[in-house]
């Protein structure tokens, strides 16, 4: 079956999956100020979706006005690809602001993609519950 997104796409989304399952979990345990050592400043300066995201939190921005923010930067994107990427790691940031299961994280970034859940390890999401659904 022919993918729909290019292998760089599976790439950088199996990166944000992760690396957001592990903010998620740190800010579950230690708050969300404890992610701010763990932002990366050079994609933060490139005004990265997912993490300028993570810096509107730890500066207090409300929810609304983080999605706000997020969105019109998602919009200006042309690349379908590039676009469909960065909505993703925008749902990441405001799953945040949510008190949900891991597993309900993955579930909405897998929607995103083509991936079966098989192919994104997901097919037991209950192995990536961190609090109860």
């Amino acid at each position: 079956m022919k993918k729909r997104f290019n292998d760089n796409f599976y790439d950088k989304y199996r990166e944000i999956k992760e690396r957001a399952v592990s903010i998620t979990i740190i800010a579950d345990r230690e708050g969300c100020l404890k992610i701010e050592s763990h932002i990366n400043q050079d994609k933060l300066k490139q005004r990265d979706v997912y993490e300028y995201g993570l810096q509107l939190i730890i500066n207090g921005t409300t929810e609304e006005t983080t999605e706000i923010v997020l969105k019109n930067i998602v919009n200006q994107e042309i690349d379908e690809q590039s676009k469909i990427f960065k909505t993703i790691q925008k749902e990441a940031v405001m799953f945040l602001f949510r008190n949900e299961s891991t597993s309900k994280l993955l579930a909405i970034m897998n929607s995103y993609t083509d991936l079966t859940l098989e192919e994104d390890n997901l097919y037991d999401l209950g192995e990536h519950n961190e609090k109860n659904i």
